[in-house]
């Protein structure tokens, strides 16, 4: 619950800031999606990819011609699955809410074209071990945030979107750095503007 009050805060904070500051044309919308993630590093077992939602909201603020500084705020789900060597398969949900904080390079129109980039910061917020007849909170044993690199593409229609992005885990996910896991999430999103 802390930590969707915080995402709410911060969502606002850019919000009012990029409404007071500026009497340029901002703009902002929401996102729905889903992801398909995994881990890379150190994970004793055939890993395979965990697919979950990811939702949230975004403000683009013109800079200049075709520049653009976009934030967001999302719900992600991401984790990894795994096959141990016995066989029992586990499921690892990591949960995070994710504060992007893009540049957004394109012309605006009726249809066009953007490409993204930018840190992407993570708030963990879940971490769950599930097998069979198992269920294990393992958040303790994770850092409190994941940053990561993220870059996309996108096209849009009037106020709709579809995007496309990929995020790569820049810091390892583990407390204690004796293994070195670190998250790799691919999303597809659409969206509508206003």
């Amino acid at each position: 619950m802390k930590s969707f009050i915080i995402a709410g805060f911060v969502m606002i904070s850019v919000l009012a800031s990029t409404r007071i500051g500026s009497a340029q044309n901002i703009g902002g919308g929401v996102k729905i999606g889903a992801n398909v993630s995994t881990v890379s590093g150190d994970i004793d077992a055939e890993k395979g990819v965990r697919t979950g939602p990811v939702v949230g909201g975004f403000v683009t603020v013109p800079r200049s011609g075709m520049l653009a500084f976009q934030p967001e705020v999302l719900y992600s789900m991401q984790g990894v699955k795994a096959t141990a060597g016995d066989g029992t398969k586990l499921t690892l949900e990591i949960d995070e809410i994710q504060i992007p904080l893009l540049l957004r390079l394109g012309r605006n129109g009726t249809v066009a074209v953007h490409f993204l980039v930018g840190p992407s910061i993570g708030i963990i917020t879940k971490a769950k071990a599930k097998a069979h007849n198992f269920e294990s909170d393992f958040k303790g044993e994770l850092k409190s945030t994941d940053i990561g690199l993220l870059i996309g593409t996108g096209v849009t229609v009037n106020r709709f979107l579809m995007e496309a992005r990929y995020t790569v885990g820049m810091t390892n996910l583990n407390d204690d750095d004796s293994d070195d896991n670190k998250s790799r999430v691919f999303s597809v999103l659409v969206g509508v503007g206003f």
